[in-house]
């Protein structure tokens, strides 16, 4: 496949996990090594098209710097694809515990390797369809956002998988910020998940975050690929109300994980954002 249709392929991907989005695109950017002058361009029209992915904004920042694009590429693909979160988080649940969560890929891969633990998944009806097809329905049980106050009331601890992490805390869409405000109200313990390319510096994390706060253009994207996806509102979560991050290496402490985000900030990525 030509690369420019394989970023197309990427910047029409719908509701695909955001570490597989980002692994495809950083093989594709690898694919226009060839033409280095197409990269920038080729780096901000799949972040228009997917604006809220922070995957997505690691890949293309590390491309942008890298001397030789190619490789870069395919090593960061690597680490995408290699990611052990899932693994760790799965490792780190007390025996026996009961933990609520959203249905999320990579935090319903951690709980379905442990048998002992009871599941609360909070979601919408077609997220919970999805979900409890992942899982044993003798041990899970499919809660609507509607209900989440009294399922988080009986679990142990609440775990989150964010858009994205950086210095001030924790950006979440709208079903995770749903789970926190019940977690909040009934003292239940919060983790989070920050798996490869989650966690962003401070620029970056401020302009994916601007990103987010705009309304969409009206036009086409340059993609061709039809009208500008609107990018969710984002809720920010503290980083003093999260217990635990677990990250590919294992547990880590909150502000120690949001201040060594290991990316770098190349200044294509941080132009002015055109008001809608």
């Amino acid at each position: 496949m030509h690369p420019i249709e394989r970023l197309r392929y990427v910047a029409r991907a719908g509701e695909a996990d955001p570490s597989l989005l980002a692994a495809e695109a950083a093989d594709a950017l690898g694919s226009l090594a060839f033409e280095p002058r197409a990269i920038v361009p080729a780096c901000r029209r799949l972040l228009d098209a997917h604006p809220s992915c922070a995957q997505l904004w690691w890949v293309a920042a590390h491309v942008l710097v890298a001397h030789d694009p190619f490789e870069e590429a395919r090593r960061i693909a690597d680490l995408l694809e290699d990611d052990a979160t899932s693994e760790e988080l799965a490792a780190s649940f007390r025996a026996g515990a009961t933990v609520a969560l959203g249905a999320r890929a990579g935090l319903l891969d951690a709980v379905a390797s442990r048998p002992d633990l009871d599941i609360l998944v909070v979601g919408s009806p077609e997220r919970l369809r999805r979900a409890l097809r992942r899982l044993d329905t003798r041990r899970a049980l499919g809660v609507v956002p509607e209900e989440a106050d009294a399922a988080v009331a009986q679990a142990d601890l609440v775990v989150l998988e964010p858009v994205a992490g950086g210095p001030p805390g924790f950006l979440l869409d709208e079903a995770d910020a749903d789970l926190v405000a019940a977690a909040l109200g009934v003292g239940t313990e919060l983790w989070v998940t920050a798996g490869v390319g989650r966690l962003l510096p401070t620029p970056l994390f401020d302009a994916l975050a601007a990103r987010c706060r705009r309304a969409p253009d009206a036009d086409a994207d340059r993609f061709g690929t039809g009208p500008a996806r609107t990018a969710p509102v984002l809720e920010l979560l503290d980083a003093a109300l999260v217990a635990r991050v677990i990250g590919p290496t294992g547990p880590m402490a909150t502000r120690a994980a949001l201040e060594a985000a290991a990316c770098p900030v190349p200044s294509e990525l941080l132009a002015p954002v055109r008001s809608a």
